[in-house]
């Protein structure tokens, strides 16, 4: 879903570490191919969405004056969209192994092109 930036509650963002560094590295990635993942929202208050996840990207949109943000409701609680982000976050990587067997099923289980899968 499209969100404008109003209609986004950033409470949480002071939870996150700034990373100068990844910042720049971000921006310079969306300022070429704009933005490849969605945020992640929990429904807030009216037409409002908690962010849980994706502070960065809503912060280098916002600093190459985006309109709006891809978002993905998430249809759970705000304590379960926070428990779900830092699982994901604090996740360790997947062995090559694992991706291997992911990448072979996107491209025939769900018939991806390796072009789709390598952007």
């Amino acid at each position: 879903m499209q969100l404008e930036f109003h209609q986004l509650d950033l409470r949480y963002r002071d939870l996150r570490v700034v990373d100068r560094e990844r910042d720049s590295r971000l921006l310079a990635s969306m300022a070429g191919v704009g933005q490849k993942t969605p945020v992640l929202v929990v429904p807030g208050k009216g037409d409002r969405y908690v962010l849980i996840d994706g502070y960065r990207r809503v912060a280098g949109l916002l600093r190459l004056k985006a309109d709006t943000v891809e978002a993905l409701l998430l249809p759970i609680p705000e304590s379960e969209g926070l428990i779900l982000s830092h699982r994901i976050e604090s996740s360790c990587r997947k062995s090559a192994l694992e991706e291997g067997w992911l990448l072979r099923e996107l491209e025939h289980g769900h018939g991806m092109s390796r072009v789709e899968l390598a952007s």
